[in-house]
């Protein structure tokens, strides 16, 4: 199988060689080197797109902050160290915050991100035995899961320092409570 596409090859304003694949068309590929002409021309970088991706790619989210916070020994114990017997209670909790908002930066959540929280979950049924039911989700459920959210948001900036120190994790955390 073969195929055709055509390439732009050059230096741009930093010194740096390039080479972009551009398109098989020859029509879209003069269009595609004459913006990247113009953009060079005005010393755009032209990796900033591809870093700010990375950033958002490799920035600390909901969804990914709770599994480690799991493995924290407070997560796991008691203040006089005895083992928790609600964990399985906080995995429940976990699952639902994790659902509606685990793609959240613990960066970017706001008290707008909380208010839409409570009107989603507040708009959606209980989940038994694998089935949506009738029966709406109780405020107190609601409150309960916020508070397991501001509790995992407070172990975030509490071990923000340790995680960048041992693991090499580097994060930051919203001020909402």
């Amino acid at each position: 199988q073969w195929s055709v596409y055509y390439v732009a090859v050059f230096k741009d304003w930093a010194g740096k060689m390039r080479r972009i694949r551009l398109s098989a068309d020859l029509k879209t590929a003069r269009i595609l080197l004459k913006e990247l002409e113009v953009k060079n021309d005005k010393k755009i970088d032209l990796d900033a797109e591809k870093k700010a991706k990375q950033q958002r790619e490799n920035a600390m989210t909901i969804a990914k902050w709770i599994p480690l916070c799991k493995q924290l020994p407070e997560m796991r114990t008691k203040k006089n160290g005895q083992p928790r017997r609600s964990l399985d209670r906080d995995n429940q909790l976990y699952a639902h915050i994790i659902r509606l908002m685990g793609g959240r930066q613990l960066a970017e959540i706001s008290r707008a991100d909380l208010e839409t929280y409570k009107v989603k979950r507040g708009s959606e049924t209980l989940f038994r035995c694998g089935k949506w039911t009738k029966v709406p989700v109780s405020s107190g459920t609601i409150r309960n899961e916020l508070a397991a959210l501001r509790r995992v948001l407070n172990l975030a900036r509490l071990h923000k320092d340790e995680m960048a120190k041992k693991h090499g994790i580097v994060y930051q955390v919203s001020d909402v409570s």
